[in-house]
C-alpha cells in the first residue's frame, strides 16, 4: 500500500484513502493542501493478530493532524486490503504536531508519542501537551499526558512572560525522562527533571516528582 500511495496522483490518493476509511472531506482537503508524498504510512507492532499500520495525514482544516490505526484484512481468496479501525485528530494550533514511534508501555507493542497537541489558548496564554497512545484491543489508548509547552503573562504586562518547555528522552526498561526548562522574559530561571515509569496494573506511565537540575544564581 505504501507504494500505491507514493505512485498515485492526487485523485487516486484521495480514492485510496477513502477506501481505507478516511472521511472523504478530510482526504480531499488534506491532499489538496499538501502533496501526496506528505502522507505517512508506518508499520507498527501490536499484540493483535495480523498486520497493523499507522496512517498519518498532514495538518488539514482547523489546524488538525489525523492519525489512523489501520489493519490488514485478508479475504477468502487471500487478497488483502487495509481498513481504518480507529483515529485521533489532535489540534496543532501553535505549531505542527510531531510524533515518534517508541516502546514505553506494553512489551513488544509500538506506542505513538505525539507532541505539541494544543491544550488551550487565549489572551497572553498558550499551552500544549504531549500524549502517548498505545494500541489496545484494536483501539488507541492513552497511556501518558503531560504539558510540553506553556507561555503566559504571569503578572500582567508583556514584561513578565513565563515560558516552560519540556523535552523527553526514553530509556530502556520502559522509562521516560522529562526535562522542563522555565524561563521568564527569555532568561532561564530553573531546570527540573522527573521520570515516568510504566505501571503494569494501571497500564499507563506514572510520573515521579520534579527535582531541580539547575537553579541559576540570583
Amino acid at each position: 500500500m505504501d507504494n500505491a500511495l507514493q505512485l498515485a496522483d492526487t485523485d487516486q490518493t484521495i480514492d485510496l484513502l477513502v477506501r481505507i476509511g478516511v472521511d472523504p472531506e478530510i482526504a480531499k482537503v488534506s491532499m489538496e493542501a499538501s502533496p501526496p508524498k506528505k502522507v505517512e504510512l508506518r508499520s507498527i507492532q501490536t499484540k493483535g493478530k495480523g498486520r497493523y499500520g499507522l496512517l498519518v495525514l498532514p495538518v488539514v482544516s482547523q489546524s488538525q493532524m489525523w492519525f489512523y490505526l489501520i489493519r490488514e484484512v485478508v479475504d477468502v481468496d487471500n487478497k488483502s486490503t487495509w481498513s481504518a479501525i480507529d483515529s485521533i485528530h489532535p489540534s496543532c494550533w501553535r505549531t505542527n504536531c510531531t510524533y515518534d514511534l517508541t516502546q514505553l508501555g506494553e512489551r513488544d507493542v509500538d506506542d505513538i508519542f505525539i507532541h505539541h497537541i494544543n491544550l488551550g489558548h487565549g489572551s497572553n496564554y498558550v499551552a500544549d501537551r504531549s500524549v502517548l497512545f498505545t494500541v489496545r484491543d484494536g483501539k488507541f489508548a492513552q497511556a501518558l499526558a503531560t504539558q510540553d509547552y506553556l507561555n503566559q503573562d504571569i503578572l500582567g504586562g508583556s514584561s513578565h512572560d513565563l515560558e516552560q518547555i519540556s523535552t523527553f528522552l526514553p530509556f530502556p526498561g520502559r522509562l521516560l525522562e522529562e526535562t522542563r526548562t522555565s524561563a521568564t522574559n527569555g532568561e532561564i530561571k530553573k531546570v527540573e527533571r522527573r521520570y515516568w515509569h510504566w505501571a503494569r496494573k494501571a497500564r499507563k506511565l506514572l510520573p515521579g516528582n520534579f527535582t531541580p537540575v539547575l537553579v541559576p544564581r540570583a
